[in-house]
């Protein structure tokens, strides 16, 4: 069996071919370390390469860069330009919501009068990275496109297998961060919070 695997500018940029064995045998003391190492890691790439285009094709679930399988992307599209999105499949949400309630005090009674008023808006902390194949080039055009979006003065549509469970399809962006860390050259991580936000129909009222 023959593969192709592609360093992606690992030592430098070339397509290569070697054979695959079915089982590696090593004699001892012909152990090259370095080579091994590296073989290993070939191995490992052509490995999740496959489950990419197995698990991710044939059985019609996400698999993401990694090769692990995804269980909730999202994508994030402005209103007012539909060309500006972005789909983001190595992200954590979390959901968070208070209700509007009421309390009055009353002299001589223990604890407080509550008055349900109405749910208030989900609070959603998105978090996650934006990550490029290559393993040295720094995702630039996904992280222009998500700025420009978390920046919009507008609310913002959401597609999300997790957000739609609450019914969440449009959200306002409140605050944002992206950070970086050592050995990430071609991730940038991000957090992003936002409220959920239900579009107003007005009606002219002659």
């Amino acid at each position: 069996m023959q593969y192709n695997f592609d360093f992606n500018g690992l030592l430098m940029p070339r397509r290569i071919s070697f054979p695959m064995p079915d089982n590696l045998s090593i004699e001892a003391g012909m152990v090259n370390f370095a080579k091994l190492g590296l073989y290993s890691s070939i191995l490992k790439q052509i490995e999740i390469y496959k489950r990419m285009d197995d698990d991710g094709m044939e059985s019609g679930c996400p698999v993401s860069m990694l090769g692990t399988p995804v269980f909730s992307d999202i994508t994030i599209e402005s209103i007012s330009n539909n060309q500006l999105s972005i789909k983001i499949d190595t992200a954590l949400i979390v959901i968070d919501q208070i209700k509007n309630i009421g309390r009055t005090i009353v002299n001589g009674r223990s604890g407080s009068v509550k008055e349900y008023y109405a749910l208030g808006d989900y609070d959603i902390t998105l978090s996650g990275s934006i990550t490029d194949e290559n393993p040295t080039k720094y995702p630039l055009e996904q992280m222009r496109i998500l700025r420009q979006l978390v920046e919009l003065p507008e609310s913002l549509k959401v597609n999300s297998p997790f957000l739609s469970l609450f019914d969440i399809f449009n959200v306002v962006v409140y605050q944002f961060k992206f950070d970086q860390k050592p050995a990430s050259q071609n991730r940038q991580f991000f957090e992003i919070k936002m409220y959920s936000d239900t579009p107003v129909e007005l009606e002219k009222v002659n």
